[in-house]
């Protein structure tokens, strides 16, 4: 694929865009697999996540829909 599925997620950084290059995803996929974890994603260009809800809390908020729901 050479265009992003989701386009937001490209346009603040989430994924790579790497289209149909083999040698491309095999180059991303080892910068990515030999980096440090990264706690909770920000924008590129701001602290706080650009996109709501993208806070790293998404399960925290399905528990708790769940809970309230039982």
């Amino acid at each position: 694929m050479d265009y992003p599925v989701w386009h937001i997620t490209h346009k603040e950084g989430a994924n790579t865009l790497v289209g149909s290059d083999c040698a491309g995803l095999e180059l991303e996929a080892t910068k990515i697999l030999n980096s440090p974890p990264k706690s909770k994603f920000k924008s590129k260009s701001k602290s706080q996540p650009s996109v709501p809800l993208w806070d790293g809390q998404t399960a925290e908020r399905i528990i708790a829909t769940i809970y309230t729901q039982i």
